[in-house]
């Protein structure tokens, strides 16, 4: 997780996926350096300045649009602006997936689970999908150029998938949806916890639900030293939280955290993306199945159902288990 003339290491955490009732719950993980002048605690707010050379809150034909993925991303605007700024932050770090499998193992999200679905198994979607290669390419160069100035370099994503069927099965488990998210969320932390070796890290996470208070899930996520509560209201809570080999990792959660952190915006647009690409994925196969005039769906809930009750036959086949499909509420 070091940089040689890093100060820190700030992370984003946001998810897309928790309401639908098909398709995958997916977490996205973005990771920078920090190597500025003061606490690294601080940075949150300078970073649309320091990367304004190359980025944006808007789509902009020389910037890379980074904002809270619901703004870049409609179904019929289709895949473009998100899966632009996608790539080209992984293409400025080398990374240039050909498929969404090979973005999953780049994610650190192998593509194996894939497997298990008759609407996953042996299929991919070609990337870039629906963005245009050479305009990737230059908003990787920019960015790159861009950093070398800034107090900010970006060093990459991760991605959490939970499908269809490992979703209900912790439903099952757990007894309680809620808890998959935060599961996730405490996995993903305490990765960067322990990797860390005493170095300072800056979390910023989408809040989840109503939940305002978050010390004793960090406590049980994380073992640590100590956890200190700084703040905790409607708005945000935070904490700091020392390990015992000297690291300090202070954590916010945020209402909307998407909109005010570009960290959080651009883990919104990473999960968001891998979401869609899972869902094209099934869209295909339920047409290939039922034929050219079933609507895709999006897998929210009303939608939903009109999908499910438009595929009954082919659910009924026998091909698969319902609960390889429909999500537990």
């Amino acid at each position: 997780m070091h940089t040689d003339d890093a100060r820190g290491i700030i992370v984003g955490i946001d998810e897309a996926g928790y309401g639908p009732l098909l398709g995958p719950y997916v977490l996205g993980i973005s990771f920078f350096a920090y190597r500025g002048e003061g606490a690294v605690g601080a940075a949150p707010h300078a970073f649309w300045k320091e990367l304004a050379g190359a980025v944006s809150l808007k789509p902009a034909r020389s910037r890379i649009a980074i904002a809270d993925s619901k703004t870049l991303y409609s179904r019929a605007g289709g895949l473009g602006v998100l899966e632009e700024s996608v790539l080209a932050l992984l293409a400025a770090r080398g990374t240039r997936p050909a498929g969404l499998r090979e973005l999953l193992d780049a994610l650190g999200e192998g593509p194996e689970a894939l497997d298990r679905y008759p609407w996953y198994r042996g299929r991919d979607v070609a990337l870039p999908a629906a963005a245009f290669r050479p305009v990737i390419e230059a908003h990787a160069a920019r960015l790159a150029r861009c950093e070398e100035r800034s107090a900010f370099v970006f060093r990459g994503l991760r991605a959490r998938v939970v499908t269809e069927g490992e979703f209900n099965e912790l439903v099952g488990r757990i007894g309680n949806k809620a808890m998959i998210g935060l599961g996730c969320i405490g996995e993903a932390l305490r990765r960067v916890f322990v990797r860390s070796r005493g170095g300072e890290v800056l979390a910023l996470v989408d809040r989840q639900g109503g939940r305002t208070h978050y010390g004793r899930f960090l406590w049980k996520a994380l073992s640590p030293r100590r956890v200190l509560v700084i703040r905790e209201s409607e708005e945000r809570s935070a904490y700091r939280v020392e390990g015992a080999d000297g690291t300090v990792m202070t954590v916010h959660f945020t209402v909307e955290g998407e909109k005010g952190a570009l960290p959080v915006a651009l883990a919104s647009m990473a999960a968001k993306y891998v979401r869609e690409l899972h869902m094209e994925l099934l869209n295909r196969y339920f047409i290939e199945k039922v034929g050219p005039g079933l609507k895709p769906t999006a897998g929210y809930v009303k939608d939903a159902r009109r999908f499910l009750a438009d595929i009954e036959g082919v659910c009924a086949g026998g091909e698969f288990p319902l609960e390889l499909l429909v999500r537990q509420r």
